[in-house]
């Protein structure tokens, strides 16, 4: 609404205003009247060309109401997906170039002499264990129910020696010991410090003794 409406209505309401007061005083017609009856009159015709002007006036697209501020659109952001897709093409296109640009740098006396550089693997094979006649005897026993070698540690393998049981005792220091790990370990003592050895006699039974 412009302010030629406003004024206009504002003078219409004072004209009534005023003739509303003369009536009730009972007074007559006289120049307060006649002052209404213009005020009145003109605030007609200036509201009535304040309404064709108004609708005459060209209006903004958008008007913003009082306290409120305008909102700024919201950006639109990619898909997680696409971005992903976007990245992965990149890193395919940039990888190639890169390994191939690493195997160009590399000069080839380097190649050649990091691979001189390796240490060729040496395994080393024991021979196998042969039979050794020696003067020395060694006892061997076929561990039966009630012989003093059950529960007794093998000194080389560190197995506990159990029933049905081929074992060999030292003639030096007398550790028993399995008679295979005895041929395994060429025909010696495995007890550190112990310079025993010899090859295994017949087996004999506990129940012998």
């Amino acid at each position: 609404m412009s302010e030629i409406t406003w004024y206009s209505r504002f003078a219409i309401w004072v004209g009534a205003v005023v003739l509303l007061v003369q009536a009730l005083a009972g007074r007559g017609t006289g120049f307060m009247s006649f002052i209404s009856v213009v005020l009145m009159a003109g605030g007609l015709a200036g509201f009535v060309f304040g309404l064709i002007w108004d609708a005459r006036a060209p209006r903004p697209s958008a008007q913003a109401e009082p306290g409120v501020l305008a909102r700024e659109p919201e950006a639109v952001l990619p898909r997680t997906d696409e971005v992903q897709a976007e990245t992965f093409v990149e890193v395919a296109e940039v990888e190639p170039e890169t390994s191939s640009q690493a195997a160009e740098t590399v000069p080839e006396d380097e190649v050649t002499s990091t691979a001189r550089a390796e240490p060729e693997v040496q395994v080393s094979v024991d021979p196998a264990p042969t039979p050794m006649t020696l003067s020395n005897r060694v006892e061997t026993e076929e561990i039966a129910s009630g012989s003093v070698l059950i529960g007794r540690a093998c000194v080389r393998c560190g197995r506990l020696l159990l029933m049905e049981q081929m074992a060999a005792t030292c003639p030096v220091c007398r550790n028993p010991q399995h008679a295979a790990c005895w041929i395994e370990n060429h025909f010696r003592c495995s007890t550190p410090g112990c310079g025993g050895r010899g090859s295994l006699e017949a087996p004999r039974t506990s129940s012998e003794d």
